[in-house]
């Protein structure tokens, strides 16, 4: 789906994620990158490490373009 756009896949109502560019991509087809954010719920704990997975019966391609963090 050409990095799934905008109007397919985007709901204004979610506050943690955010339409961050979109553009096209070498062949023309719409493309979108949203940003997320997520909140530690246990922010006494320390984070060590992030991983990224899909379904095991998902159609998608999951990758981070980067990330941040503020400490408490």
């Amino acid at each position: 789906m050409a990095w799934a756009p905008s109007l397919t896949r985007f709901h204004p109502d979610n506050k943690h994620l955010w339409l961050a560019w979109t553009g096209t991509t070498e062949d023309g087809l719409p493309s979108s990158v949203y940003s997320y954010q997520w909140i530690n719920p246990q922010p006494e704990k320390a984070i060590i490490s992030v991983a990224l997975q899909s379904g095991d019966h998902a159609n998608a391609s999951v990758f981070l373009l980067g990330l941040s963090g503020i400490k408490p």
